[in-house]
């Protein structure tokens, strides 16, 4: 990706590789989204806090959170069922 003229890109840089005749720059993002109150649990989010976590929107109402740990981890799933 390049960035487009009088853009910034916000995050943690991660990783520095070179190929050729270009630097690349690996980003860790941070996003800021909004979910229904009542998607799930505020103490279930809570404990999320500072964790890797995933949002899937079900395009129906209803979010799935899950946290993400590492790829040999189980990933534990939070969310409501409605």
């Amino acid at each position: 990706m390049r960035l487009k003229p009088y853009s910034e890109i916000i995050g943690y840089l991660n990783k520095i590789t070179k190929e050729e005749n270009k630097v690349k720059l690996e980003f860790c993002v941070n996003y800021k989204i909004e979910i229904p109150e009542d998607a799930v649990e505020e103490r279930k989010l809570a404990e999320l806090v500072g964790k890797r976590v995933g949002v899937f929107n079900g395009g129906d109402g209803n979010y799935k959170i899950r946290r993400i740990s590492s790829k040999k981890q189980r990933e534990a799933p939070y969310g409501r069922s409605q």
